[in-house]
């Protein structure tokens, strides 16, 4: 199948018949992970002689335990970003082969070495004791459907995303470090649970109402990490990343003004962004590396008035349009109430304000499908706002 961008505009309509197109999206992105996952063992065999040890462990594994390793958020970056590193690829590897023979054995309550699942799902301690033995940890699952979403509040999965602007994820010396020298905010067990069932009856309740984009956030949603943020409490963030594919990262959803529509919002906004960046390794949006991460092109958004880069502009385009589109719902408004015509607002906003094709100052580098698609969004809500104009 051809992922052709224009295909994102029905796609974001929300219509249930797109489900077989997404999957196929999915289970195609997964054989371009697992491709980059096979060159990045061929790469460990020629520099690190543990690497052969491992690939038999790998080798030894389940289906089911492959599957949660290859689709985790933590292995598009390990596959892609740290192909050429083999040491650290293969520390990435070691930690998931460990969890997932815990999770066969699921009994201790204790290991002599630190655990790190694929997911986050599983999980030692990163604070306290630098020795053994380690109280191992769960998260708790998100059920929605059939799906069950990691909530992680603090594996070192979450807690080395950063709440900082200017740099987005930590290393594992930087990590360390910090855990070091500063205590980490962290929601008390009680909160988690809260916030936990918060999001389940959200989602839930959109399910009954939107019950394909219920399905859309779950199935693109392979982690969901909530953090607290004490310096900042009232500022409330939501983010998701090209390079950990699938993760979704809400910070201070106790703040007083976020409301459900907001978390909803939040939801759905980077779940379309996870669907973007499984597209983005299909068709290349730009034929300029520096164009596509912003080195001598910018646009204003007509959203937010944040300056974007070229690619965070082009993907803006596409989530403020599912956004407008979910809010419509009829069903939806009906549940959200006041709430859902404020949200349908901001999202329709920067449609109104110029051509958003006039804002591409980098056309000249674009994939033709790319501008077609942002034109055909821009039209077609603007036509689903005034039939009469046609």
């Amino acid at each position: 199948m051809k992922f052709d961008m224009t295909l994102a505009t029905e796609w974001l309509r929300w219509s249930p018949r797109s489900a077989e197109d997404l999957t196929a999206l999915s289970t195609s992105y997964e054989s371009l992970v697992a491709e980059a996952f096979g060159a990045a063992f061929a790469n460990a065999l020629r520099s690190d002689p543990q690497a052969k040890a491992i690939i038999e462990r790998w080798d030894a594994i389940n289906d089911a335990a492959m599957q949660r390793i290859l689709s985790a958020p933590s292995t598009s970056f390990a596959c892609f970003y740290q192909r050429n590193a083999p040491t650290r690829f293969l520390d990435h590897l070691v930690r998931c082969l460990d969890a997932e023979n815990w999770r066969d054995q699921a009994m201790r309550v204790t290991t002599s070495a630190p655990l790190l699942s694929a997911s986050g799902d599983i999980f030692t301690l990163p604070y306290g004791p630098t020795t053994g033995p380690f109280p191992i940890r769960q998260t708790p699952l998100l059920t929605i459907g059939t799906a069950a979403i990691p909530v992680d509040f603090r594996s070192r999965h979450a807690l080395a995303i950063s709440l900082g602007d200017d740099h987005p994820q930590l290393s594992d010396a930087e990590l360390d470090e910090l855990l070091r020298t500063r205590a980490i905010d962290l929601y008390s067990d009680a909160d988690e649970v809260k916030h936990l069932n918060r999001i389940e009856h959200i989602l839930n309740g959109i399910g009954d109402r939107a019950p394909h984009v219920a399905w859309f956030v779950a199935f693109f949603t392979k982690a969901l990490v909530i953090r607290n943020n004490r310096s900042e409490p009232t500022r409330f963030t939501s983010g998701s990343s090209g390079q950990f594919v699938g993760r979704t990262c809400l910070v201070n959803v106790s703040a007083a003004f976020v409301d459900d529509a907001i978390v909803a919002d939040a939801l759905v906004h980077e779940a379309i962004h996870s669907m973007l960046y499984m597209m983005e390794r299909h068709v290349a949006w730009v034929d300029d590396l520096d164009v596509f991460e912003g080195n001598g092109h910018s646009a204003i958004s007509p959203w937010t008035g944040a300056m974007l880069t070229p690619r965070q502009f082009m993907q803006a385009c596409f989530v403020w349009f599912g956004l407008y589109q979910f809010w419509t719902i009829t069903e939806v408004q009906a549940w959200f109430g006041q709430a859902a015509h404020r949200q349908a607002a901001i999202a329709r906003e920067g449609f109104y304000k110029s051509s958003l094709i006039d804002m591409v100052s980098w056309r000249s580098t674009c994939a033709p499908d790319l501008l077609d698609a942002i034109e055909i969004l821009q039209r077609r809500l603007m036509t689903d706002d005034f039939p009469e104009f046609a």
